[in-house]
């Protein structure tokens, strides 16, 4: 059984291959997990930070794919707002209003 330094190492590995791939919001599950047993841990917060960093990005980009879907689908172009209607969905932003703009 891995020691508790070398279980913490893995999780912060995993943590930065997650953010590395995309998934930042498991990152950020991740690096709590680290800061859960150990509060102070400077890399977990580090990462952390960068984990909710890139899931503020994700909000402000999946929000403006929104609004540019509710333009579109007003101007009843729905060929050009459905993919943007899917992404949002498939990327975890506002589904409900996604979904009533179908």
């Amino acid at each position: 059984m891995p020691s508790l330094d070398e279980r913490t190492e893995q999780i912060l590995a995993e943590a930065d291959d997650r953010l590395a791939a995309g998934q930042a919001g498991d990152a950020a599950l991740a690096f709590e997990r680290v800061l859960l047993s150990d509060p102070g841990h400077d890399e977990a917060r580090v990462g952390l930070a960068r984990a909710q960093s890139a899931l503020a990005e994700q909000r402000r980009r999946l929000d403006a794919c929104l609004e540019e879907a509710r333009r579109l689908a007003e101007e009843g172009d729905w060929e050009a707002a459905r993919p943007l209607l899917d992404r949002i969905e498939a990327e975890g932003g506002d589904r409900d209003a996604a979904r009533a703009l179908r």
